[in-house]
């Protein structure tokens, strides 16, 4: 009678060599460093996935719990210029799709707000499906459109750029 012999999982974080086509990552729950090949990393969208399925059932837990709080909403203090007061939805003229590579998505997001501003509203994520690209949407004001393209275009190597809504 064959038996399966207990093997020790080795710690990501020990491995001297990884292989050739592996990306560090770190995992959000227990901080270990952790190698993770090419090909699911590019599924992760830019996000550090977890070392192993006990921290991954972690991480889903407290973001379920996260939904169960409630907003406090933080208030502005007169005369500070630090806070970023977004421009609500009745404010919104204009919205922007942009579809860029997943890895670009953080300049995107720099560029946007940086060049934007208190007139945006909106950034959603979309991931494309079948491909290693992702599409943003950013609803702002009509005034600031092109000034948000043009820090897009300069941010980027390669963009495409989606119809223009205007309310």
């Amino acid at each position: 009678m064959n038996t399966m012999s207990s093997r020790k999982e080795s710690e990501p974080s020990d491995s001297a060599f990884p292989a050739p086509n592996t990306l560090r990552h770190q995992c959000p729950v227990c901080s270990r460093l952790h190698y993770v090949s090419t090909v699911r990393a590019q599924f992760a969208y830019g996000r550090q996935l977890a070392c192993s399925p006990d921290c991954e059932a972690e991480r889903r837990r407290h973001s379920r719990a996260a939904y169960r709080r409630p907003h406090t909403p933080v208030p502005a203090q007169p005369g500070s210029h630090g806070t970023l007061h977004l421009v609500g939805a009745h404010d919104q003229q204009a919205a922007l799709c942009v579809t860029v590579e997943s890895t670009e998505v953080l300049c995107v997001r720099k560029a946007v707000f940086r060049s934007g501003g208190k007139s945006v509203g909106i950034l959603r994520v979309a991931p494309v499906p079948h491909s290693s690209r992702v599409r943003l949407f950013v609803g702002t004001t009509a005034n600031t459109v092109e000034m948000i393209m043009l820090a897009i275009m300069h941010a980027v190597s390669a963009c495409e750029f989606g119809r223009i809504t205007r309310n």
